[in-house]
């Protein structure tokens, strides 16, 4: 997420060199002693849970990650692809963490996703949200102004989570939900931040950098960071959803209810 960068207008948001070079770093890091992947374990926990709740047996799973596997953690046993070509056709679950984050187009993925599951097949994903450490990132900008009179673009883009569900219905996906979990950390130094982010693979992937000058690091450093600096919230957003079939339940069409709004509330008020 964090970006020591700015984005120029080209016809690539990210550059496939550098996403390479940090997924292949994230999992070099993760083999390492000490690798913190602590999003991704609340991403794992977080798809234990909603698999808790259905009432069903997958049998042709598979996980889209370019990140170490979590599908043994919630005991699933499946092929894991690092390339759309070659995950297998007809899932009835796929799990996607942290993949919308470095696409070009959320929209396009998701709906090759889509269509690589069976009718009712089941998607989970995650993604860092819209406010993804906010407060880190405005404060950043503020100390790179005063500093150096201008402030360059240093994050990616990322989805509100009023979007992400949208997204999902425009990629022909059925029955989405979103919602969102929210971490704070306080971390001793900035570099301890950056660590983190590239064991996550999501260091600077833009087209084109341009490096955060030393003393703007240095005062961020002893500004935004330390035992009694403010937390640095993450905002993980999740997206449940299943491939249309025939058998799911219809949304009643506008208009068609029996029973007002106020009706139902004072109903409710009266079976207390």
């Amino acid at each position: 997420d964090l970006t020591y960068g700015i984005k120029v207008m080209t016809d690539q948001l990210f550059s496939p060199t550098r996403k390479e070079r940090n997924r292949t770093r994230a999992m070099n890091m993760a083999k390492s002693a000490g690798s913190d992947c602590f999003l991704l374990d609340d991403i794992a926990q977080s798809f234990a849970d909603r698999l808790a709740f259905m009432n069903r047996e997958f049998q042709r799973p598979a996980e889209y990650s370019h990140l170490p596997a979590i599908a043994p953690r919630l005991a699933i046993n499946c092929p894991k692809s690092e390339r759309m070509d070659d995950l297998p056709e007809h899932c009835d679950l796929i799990i996607a963490p942290l993949v919308l984050d470095l696409a070009e187009d959320p929209l396009a993925l998701l709906n090759q996703l889509r269509q690589k599951l069976a009718p009712d097949g089941m998607l989970l994903t995650a993604c860092l949200g819209e406010q993804n450490l906010a407060q880190f990132r405005a404060s950043l900008m503020d100390i790179e102004m005063a500093l150096t009179g201008g402030a360059a673009a240093r994050f990616h883009p990322r989805i509100a989570i009023q979007d992400l569900a949208r997204l999902a219905v425009a990629a022909g996906l059925a029955l989405p939900v979103a919602d969102k979990d929210v971490i704070e950390v306080r971390y001793k130094n900035f570099f301890r931040l950056a660590r983190d982010l590239r064991a996550h693979g999501l260091g600077n992937a833009l087209t084109q950098i341009q490096p955060l000058r030393r003393d703007v690091v240095a005062l961020a450093n002893h500004q935004l960071f330390g035992p009694d600096s403010r937390p640095h919230t993450f905002e993980i957003l999740h997206l449940a959803a299943f491939a249309p079939s025939p058998d799911q339940p219809k949304p009643k069409a506008p208009g068609s209810a029996t029973m007002s709004l106020a009706d139902a509330l004072k109903a409710g008020e009266d079976q207390r």
